[in-house]
């Protein structure tokens, strides 16, 4: 739930971009005050709009989907003013968003480097020679 000041306040919600990429932002603002919203709503970008839309009425949606290129640190602000008539009386106004990187950076596939093959020259080969068994002597008696 979201709602302007009554002093012309904006109210904001800032999502900081943790890494450069592009990202796909999908959501709404929708009007929930029953006597009917007049908002004006907009998503900024370090403080430039890059959307910008109305919710007039109880269950009117501005919706928004939006493709944005940042760089790590840049924010994203969602932002709702007191609409058309210039007053922040029965305002409420929700908000739901999904922030998704759509960046596809694709994984390089390795490249197989082929193995050498050593020189390698045949020994001589060994036989064995069996070695003899050990001799056991007899007991001595005595």
């Amino acid at each position: 739930n979201m709602h302007p000041g009554a002093s012309g306040e904006k109210s904001a919600v800032r999502w900081t971009a943790p890494a450069a990429g592009n990202y796909r932002l999908q959501g709404r603002f929708e009007g929930i005050d029953t006597a009917g919203t007049t908002t004006d709503v907009q998503v900024l970008r370090n403080g430039a709009p890059i959307w910008s839309g109305e919710v007039n009425g109880y269950g009117a949606r501005a919706e928004f989907d939006l493709s944005v290129s940042v760089n790590a640190g840049d924010v994203i602000e969602f932002v709702v003013g007191t609409g058309n008539n210039n007053h922040y009386f029965n305002d409420s106004t929700g908000f739901a968003v999904s922030i998704v990187s759509s960046s596809s950076t694709p994984t390089p596939t390795p490249t197989p480097t082929p193995t050498p093959t050593p020189d390698v020259t045949p020994s001589p080969s060994v036989t064995p020679t069996p070695t003899p068994s050990p001799t056991v002597a007899p007991p001595i008696n005595g």
